[in-house]
């Protein structure tokens, strides 16, 4: 649909829509209605959409018709629509901000924009000041068209019932594996970090973490992980979760296939 796309959440993502009438030859709203009925088709489940001058209109107006239906929020509308929003659904107002903001007796998005930005400035700062803007209709925030890079992978679940079975615990950190390896291979990353956790049936969690050469080839961090399962497993103990953690994350200089034959020597400490 656009060129210009954020990804900004597992769930949710930001499009760029200038220009796009034109090539598509589609209003905004039959453009928000193709998206949903292609992703329904396609994909098989439903999404929101919403449309406006900034992000944080969008992402409101998304939240208007869930889990199917789309908003569209034009410039001349905006006011109207901000009385209808309560303040504590403004993206960026957390609980305590919200009380912030009651006190002040600014109860809707409405009473926000029509407080006076000195006010706000004060209150919250360049975060709220930001918002201000944008819930008036003056972007701010720019689409992040390159994804940050993260952190951490995590990759973790319950079993599914509480077991003592290591060939059954081994088997769910195996898949969880696959899964974080697979993730950083898509993304062009490596980890120098591995930490595997088992949760116990009392709800405490073991876990160990080992560092290693920056690597996201599948054999090396398997073996990786199977051995700090095998520090980690009692025999006799019962367990409900496990997990694996890709830590000290960096791009892959030298990106290989999943699942090639790894020649290098393992190196932990």
């Amino acid at each position: 649909y656009s060129p210009d796309i954020e990804v900004y959440s597992i769930d949710e993502g930001f499009i760029d829509m200038n220009g796009i009438r034109t090539m598509h030859r589609k209003t905004f709203r039959e453009i928000a209605d193709h998206i949903r009925f292609t992703v329904f088709h396609e994909v098989g489940i439903t999404v929101s959409v919403g449309i406006s001058t900034t992000r944080i209109l969008a992402k409101v107006a998304s939240e208007m018709n869930k889990p199917n239906g789309s908003t569209m929020i034009p410039g001349r509308r905006i006011m109207r629509f901000l009385r209808e929003i309560p303040i504590g659904d403004v993206p960026g107002i957390g609980r305590n901000r919200q009380h912030v903001m009651n006190k002040l007796r600014i109860t809707t998005a409405y009473d926000f924009v029509n407080t006076p930005i000195e006010r706000i400035d004060a209150c919250l700062g360049k975060v709220g000041v930001d918002l201000w803007h944008e819930l008036s209709g003056k972007p701010v925030y720019p689409l992040e068209l390159t994804p940050s890079m993260p952190k951490s992978i995590a990759r973790t679940a319950s079993l599914g019932l509480v077991t003592c079975d290591a060939q059954l615990i081994r088997a769910h950190l195996s898949y969880h594996t696959t899964r974080m390896i697979t993730a950083l291979v898509r993304q062009h990353l490596t980890t120098s970090s591995i930490t595997v956790f088992l949760r116990l049936k009392s709800f405490d969690s073991v876990g160990e973490k080992v560092r290693l050469t920056a690597s996201n080839d599948f054999g090396k961090l398997n073996q990786v992980v199977n051995q700090l399962f095998a520090r980690l497993f009692v025999p006799g103990s019962a367990y409900r979760a496990c997990g694996v953690v890709a830590a000290d994350i960096q791009p892959d200089v030298c990106q290989g296939d999943l699942f090639a034959p790894s020649h290098s020597k393992q190196e932990t400490s």
